[in-house]
């Protein structure tokens, strides 16, 4: 199942999400084979990064 994300999102906030740095976010990028473009995180592509990682434990609240 899709969750719709409805706003990009930098790496920071990805890493974020997940615990970890952005340099350890970047690195599981490229480990997975996924061709994120650089600069902000679009919905479609922060939906295959969930695909290919799941979704975080427990999110951190961006607000």
């Amino acid at each position: 199942m899709d969750i719709l994300q409805t706003r990009a999102k930098t790496r920071q906030e990805m890493a974020t999400e997940f615990g970890i740095d952005r340099k350890t976010f970047n690195k599981w990028i490229k480990l997975a084979g996924l061709k994120i473009p650089t600069g902000l995180i679009k919905p479609k592509d922060i939906n295959k990064i969930y695909k290919a990682f799941g979704f975080p434990k427990f999110p951190k609240n961006s607000s």
